[in-house]
């Protein structure tokens, strides 16, 4: 194992699976497969107080765990959040080498696993907006944002996302011009779209101040965001912000539905 902070016995039995779940994560190869009860063991093993030279120790892996058999249940729990999070998987597939029982099963990290493990102790970032977006997305983003979820590429996802809505509104009101024939883009676009007495996608049926909140809504999320997104250096700072990004993005992608199906009965009139 790679050398790291020196866990204890009391910390081990007392912090959270996800915390630990982290610490055993440091602890793995990047590229290398690793036996699930001789890494655990090995865990357990340095966590125990340093012995006297010459004193007996228990060197027997099933004598230590009978030993500790809190702080071993402790581990796994940590363990199975590794493989719960997509961050460890069992590697190489059906090895026939490690099939006979008594033998530990092997596991490697996963792609995204090396990404957050390289995060060190802000990888639990990375980890809670993948949770965040592990929500079903709108089917219109769902297949566009697929792998740059699965990678934990969250700020190009909330970008490639309200493109997304871009290009959707732009072909439900016929990809509007400007007063000199420019094409609309971004916030111009949402206040034509969604403009309260005039807008194509304006509801006419709601209350004026619902269709000045809703054009508010979208013209903001491109305002605020989208223009932060494409005009800034993306530095990965905070990747659960940039997945609440997403989020909105689906909630935006959900309010067209329904202007769409407005737009779709005044054709058929």
């Amino acid at each position: 194992m790679e050398p790291t902070v020196r866990l204890t016995l009391d910390q081990i039995e007392r912090m959270p699976p996800e915390a630990l779940a982290l610490e055993l994560l440091q602890r793995l190869p990047e590229r290398q497969a690793v036996r699930r009860d001789r890494f655990l063991f090995e865990v357990l093993n340095e966590s125990r107080p340093r012995q006297p030279a010459g004193s007996m120790t228990v060197t027997h892996s099933d004598d230590l765990m009978q030993e500790h058999q809190a702080a071993v249940m402790s581990l796994v729990e940590g363990w199975q959040r590794l493989v719960l999070d997509g961050l460890l998987v069992d590697w190489p597939p059906k090895d026939r080498r490690y099939t006979t029982e008594g033998h530990g099963e092997m596991y490697q990290l996963t792609r995204w696993g090396r990404q957050v493990r390289g995060r060190g102790g802000d990888g639990s970032a990375l980890i809670a907006a993948r949770r965040r977006l592990g929500v079903e997305l709108h089917p219109h983003l769902a297949g566009r944002l697929r792998d740059a979820v699965s990678v934990g590429a969250f700020e190009q996802a909330a970008l490639l996302a309200l493109r997304a809505i871009e290009a959707r509104i732009r072909d439900l009101t016929g990809d509007p011009r400007g007063k000199r024939g420019e094409r609309l883009t971004g916030t111009g676009l949402m206040q034509h779209a969604f403009a309260s007495e005039s807008g194509p996608l304006a509801d006419p049926d709601a209350e004026p101040g619902e269709r000045v909140g809703t054009m508010n809504l979208f013209a903001g999320a491109f305002g605020a965001v989208r223009n932060g997104l494409v005009h800034t250096e993306v530095e990965w700072s905070d990747p659960i912000e940039a997945a609440e990004y997403v989020l909105l993005a689906d909630l935006l992608m959900r309010q067209l539905d329904r202007a769409e199906r407005r737009v779709v009965r005044g054709a058929g009139k």
